[in-house]
């Protein structure tokens, strides 16, 4: 790689009588600094490692509600928990709605897409309970926006 970088040694003589040296660097229009950016490879594996890992918990916590689900139906409910099970079983589609849109969009980059993205970029909203902060998965969404927005 060949660079147009000129380096300059200026010598000044300050009124006290030392002497000071300055250097500068001119940088021509063919210079390239390295500025540890990632190549595109490292993106396409980082978004594909970082979609995976979103995925696992997702289908983590669509086991663990499968699994309340199978526990509330064994348990005969009556009517006032017919509710929770439609909610139950409407979180777990939502989940899996991301599940597929991260894999589809997994297979986008493998076919070398270079502007695929899932088409779900917001983390579930949890029924009946409030957004806790901590959440991993808000976290985790908000890191695949911003990376998606910038690579």
């Amino acid at each position: 790689m060949s660079s147009d970088i000129a380096y300059s040694n200026i010598n000044t003589t300050a009124e006290n009588g030392n002497t000071k040296t300055s250097a500068s660097v001119d940088v021509g229009a063919n210079a390239t600094a390295d500025l540890n950016l990632p190549t595109v490879d490292e993106q396409r594996q980082y978004k594909v490692q970082l979609l995976l890992h979103i995925n696992s918990i997702l289908l983590a916590r669509v086991i663990q509600m499968n699994n309340s689900l199978q526990t509330n139906l064994q348990n005969n409910i009556n009517n006032s928990n017919n509710n929770n099970i439609i909610r139950i079983q409407q979180l777990i589609s939502q989940l899996l709605k991301r599940v597929h849109a991260n894999l589809h969009c997994i297979s986008q980059i493998n076919q070398g897409v270079p502007s695929a993205k899932p088409l779900i970029l917001t983390p579930p909203q949890l029924a009946n309970q409030q957004q806790s902060p901590q959440d991993i998965l808000s976290k985790l969404y908000l890191l695949l926006a911003r990376v998606f927005e910038i690579w």
